[in-house]
């Protein structure tokens, strides 16, 4: 089963491209490429490993397809629709068909860039291709490392600068947006008559914004970034930072306040979470 998703600020986005799109010229070129990943994994664990690696087997955790439509208006403006279709966040058998670019650009002369709609942050080396297997080396990309920041995705406005220099070129990003999406924890054992076990979603938001610095030269990049996260649950509702221990008995008998409507100091909590994020890569 496929499910469609298309935030609020992306369709937005989608609408003023559709109305400007008259009024820049007829198409000058449209190209399509698509992309594809089918990958099998297994483990020697009963235990899922990233959400679906485990010793019976499955096609989600590495399969996923997509299709990418460029557009050129003229020397200055541009478009970029990329969707992709791939294992859903919100549910463990459901693929969902996403977009992943989809954005407007204006090039006014040879060193800017301004890009406006859904884009890529380019948090760290391999973030831009993340969605295409084939282009790195690794079997997968760490999780443990790219889920760092909330998203590696943005809703807003990036702006690029980019000089040329005797053997390479020097390029500075700047960009500022939002991204809704879902975030998925497990519950081994569950809080009974709150929390069931198995996995939990919930829907947060992102507000992102940041810069990066990158020297590309024939065979080598480098390329130092500065991020700033922001996230909250979709509704206000707190995260907690801690569940207290709550002793009942002298011997040290007791249990873990996992609940307000416990007996106990309380759950402390906080509205948002943030990650200041400093990359170096090479």
């Amino acid at each position: 089963m496929f499910q469609h998703a298309v935030g609020p600020l992306l369709r937005r986005t989608l609408a003023a491209l559709a109305a400007a799109c008259p009024l820049l010229a007829p198409a000058q070129d449209l190209s399509w490429s698509g992309f594809g990943t089918v990958g099998y994994a297994q483990s020697n664990r009963a235990a899922a490993y990233e959400r679906f690696i485990d010793e019976g087997g499955s096609f989600n955790r590495d399969s996923l397809f997509g299709l990418q439509a460029d557009v050129r208006f003229n020397t200055q403006w541009s478009a970029t629709l990329q969707v992709r279709a791939a294992p859903a966040l919100d549910h463990e058998s459901r693929w969902q068909l996403h977009p992943t670019w989809a954005f407007v650009a204006w090039r006014p002369s040879d060193d800017w860039l301004v890009r406006a709609g859904r884009l890529r942050v380019p948090l760290f080396l391999h973030s831009e291709t993340l969605d295409v297997g084939v282009t790195h080396d690794l079997a997968r990309l760490p999780t443990e490392m790219y889920s760092i920041s909330p998203t590696s995705d943005v809703d807003g406005l990036y702006l690029t600068k980019t000089w040329a220099r005797s053997g390479g070129e020097l390029s500075a990003d700047a960009y500022l947006g939002r991204f809704d999406t879902t975030g998925r924890i497990w519950s081994r054992d569950g809080v009974p008559g709150s929390v069931p076990p198995g996995p939990v979603y919930f829907d947060i938001n992102a507000e992102l914004r940041g810069a990066v610095i990158t020297w590309r030269e024939s065979g080598r990049l480098w390329r130092a970034g500065l991020h700033i996260g922001r996230t909250q649950r979709n509704g206000g509702e707190p995260f907690p930072v801690t569940y207290p221990f709550v002793q009942v008995d002298p011997s040290g008998l007791g249990y873990y306040q996992v609940d307000p409507s416990l007996p106990g100091p309380g759950v402390p909590t906080i509205t948002r979470l943030r990650n200041d994020i400093f990359t170096l890569s090479a």
